[in-house]
């Protein structure tokens, strides 16, 4: 076997030999030089942007629980829908929301595609005990 080549270290204060963003200079006590990039630079969240209210189970009313296995490649899958808010389907964080706490609860796999919550496996027994004790009612 043959001897491997050194590789070049990179120095810790590597802004001094021009990578354009340094993470550990404040640590290594070099100053930050601040960068235009557009990729170098986060969007500040928008203060007046309302933040996505939790969804409320006890409003909702007549969802349905459905298993399904066509174009699944047989597996077996169960859909949950019927989502309505006042006026509309509640937002996609309140249901990527719901859908953490159902992967938690469940202890199974889940999705959300387009306004249906889609969980692995036969999960109906179990999912409709846990929506019926936060409140919401199934058809």
């Amino acid at each position: 076997m043959g001897k491997r080549s050194k590789s070049k270290k990179i120095a810790p204060d590597a802004d001094a030999k021009g990578f354009g963003h340094n993470p550990f200079a404040a640590h290594f006590g070099a100053s930050p030089e601040p960068t235009n990039d557009a990729e170098n630079t986060a969007e500040a969240p928008d203060e007046n942007a309302p933040d996505a209210a939790p969804l409320d189970l006890n409003r909702q009313k007549n969802l349905h629980l459905r298993v399904e296995r066509k174009g699944r490649g047989g597996k077996t899958v169960t859909l949950l829908g019927g989502f309505k808010a006042g006026a509309g389907v509640p937002s996609k964080d309140a249901l990527e929301d719901l859908v953490g706490q159902l992967k938690r609860v469940l202890g199974c796999g889940a999705t959300l595609e387009n306004d249906t919550i889609v969980l692995q496996g036969d999960q109906r027994d179990r999912a409709a005990s846990w929506l019926s004790a936060q409140g919401a009612t199934l058809r």
